[in-house]
């Protein structure tokens, strides 16, 4: 990472706290007035005292409100990009998800109370709406006016790169250098595409630093922290490529779309009139990922405890099935391509693969006999809970192939990439719709099934991912 990189890293670290802690202030500030709205006039309206004294259970509630709103704030993603923000969608997200998620609250702080007339619950939860909600939005908007004061002024920029054809890129480049509103990207140069070079191009007055295939090297080497990317139309096969090379940086990338992309509706306007596809770098929006996260840990950590007697039978059973190791450890390729290690009750014999890497097939003299019943009811699986304790698998996501197979699937198909942006999963849609896989030309059908769930990665498809995975193993349909 450069210096520059290292520098906006640290930038958006402190304005992520800053965000927290005035969420924090505003939580605190939105209980203390609904309490006193409560003791100053409320409760001396039911009882005919003049006023009640704050008890002790003040500052509990307090703590309760605040830890609330920040795993609220957390579930919705508002603190992920906070160099780069609008401050009227940040005022539109802020009263949306307060009034919805003030809600329960009101269920619960509110709807209690002992109080005279009806009508005063509606004046508790106005008073504790209004200051949350004014609270939160002056201190997002005084942030984020405070970061664009420091874009305007130059003194926070982002590295940006473009590649493409020059006669697509200078209109972008144009409408941005113009613009009269500040963006903040400092450009640092631009990369060729395919095509040769064609007298008759417009000249990008900007450092040419390569082709198209120079991208990962010169991100890297220049700090780049945005990518635009504006192919000619015989050049979109390159935008494949080019997201395997740069999507695992941690970059944002931009794509300027053609014609047909805009017509089907994929295209958004930016801040200043360029039409841009938005590559997601996270394809699972921050609240469904933030619930997921959390039932694979309940339901792992369930799984594990409820079911620790079968798992220390079938532990005992695979001893009996033969010498060797009662776990099997793999190095699989997870979430951003980094490498972990799957763990499995063993189900082959020790010297499975003496001959180099395998794929199992049917009938495979490979597999000890406990182990083809393991395989049948998926038993085998079962110790992958732990990995998902670990965060190193989901329940439901892409199953996660071996570095070995990863590089052959991403040579024949670059899009394979596309499924290291999630975690893998102990099961996935290609698994329960197609099943296992005995060689590569039956993992790439697979994977087909697989980016099918991750353009549609929603907590029904995982629910759906499994129910169809209880009925193949109650089926006894595993291999």
């Amino acid at each position: 990472m450069s210096p520059q990189s290292e520098g906006l890293h640290r930038r958006a670290f402190r304005l992520r706290l800053y965000y927290r802690w005035f969420d924090a202030v505003a939580a605190a500030l939105a209980y203390t007035a609904l309490y006193g709205y409560r003791k100053a006039v409320l409760e001396p309206l039911r009882f005919g005292i003049p006023q009640l004294e704050w008890e002790s259970t003040f500052f509990e509630g307090l703590l309760a409100t605040v830890l609330y709103w920040a795993f609220i704030h957390r579930l919705s993603g508002i603190h992920r990009e906070v160099l780069r923000r609008s401050r009227l969608a940040d005022l539109v997200h802020t009263f949306q998800v307060g009034f919805l998620a003030s809600l329960p609250l009101f269920a619960v702080l509110i709807l209690d109370d002992d109080v005279k007339d009806y009508r005063h619950y509606y004046w508790s939860f106005g008073v504790y709406l209004g200051v949350l909600l004014s609270a939160t939005a002056l201190g997002r908007y005084a942030l984020a006016t405070a970061t664009y004061a420091q874009i305007k002024s130059g003194r926070l920029r982002f590295p940006t790169l473009l590649i493409g054809s020059p006669k697509r890129l200078k209109p972008v480049l144009d409408r941005y250098l113009l613009a009269q509103r500040p963006t903040g990207n400092a450009f640092s140069g631009w990369l060729t595409g395919s095509l040769p070079a064609d007298p008759s191009d417009p000249e990008v007055n900007l450092p040419l630093l390569g082709s198209w295939s120079d991208a990962r090297s010169v991100v890297e080497r220049y700090g780049i922290e945005e990518v635009m990317i504006a192919l000619d139309a015989t050049e979109h096969h390159l935008l494949e490529k080019l997201l395997v090379q740069i999507e695992s940086l941690n970059v944002r990338i931009q794509w300027v779309p053609d014609t047909l992309s805009i017509l089907t509706g994929q295209v958004k306007l930016d801040a200043h009139g360029v039409p841009l596809v938005d590559i997601q770098r996270n394809p699972i929006p921050a609240w469904q990922e933030a619930v997921k996260r959390m039932l694979d840990l309940l339901v792992s950590g369930t799984a594990l405890a409820v079911l620790s007697p079968f798992l220390v039978f079938t532990a005992w059973r695979v001893k009996q099935s033969g010498t060797g190791p009662i776990f099997y450890y793999q190095e699989r390729v997870g979430r951003n391509g980094k490498s972990f290690w799957i763990v499995k009750f063993r189900s082959m014999r020790v010297d499975a693969e003496a001959n180099g890497p395998q794929l199992s097939s049917d009938n495979d003299p490979r597999i000890t006999p406990w182990g083809r019943i393991m395989r049948k009811y998926r038993l085998d699986e079962l110790p992958q809970f732990w990995n998902v304790l670990r965060g190193e698998m989901s329940l439901v996501g892409p199953r996660p192939e071996r570095p070995y197979y990863a590089h052959q699937l991403l040579e024949r198909a670059p899009h394979y990439a596309q499924l290291h942006k999630i975690r893998p999963g102990i099961t996935s849609w290609g698994m329960v719709r197609y099943g296992y896989a005995s060689n590569l030309e039956e993992m790439l059908e697979r994977m087909k099934y697989d980016l099918v769930y991750l353009e549609n990665a929603t907590l029904f498809a995982d629910l759906k991912v499994l129910v169809y995975t209880v009925l193949i193993v109650l089926q006894g349909r595993g291999k």
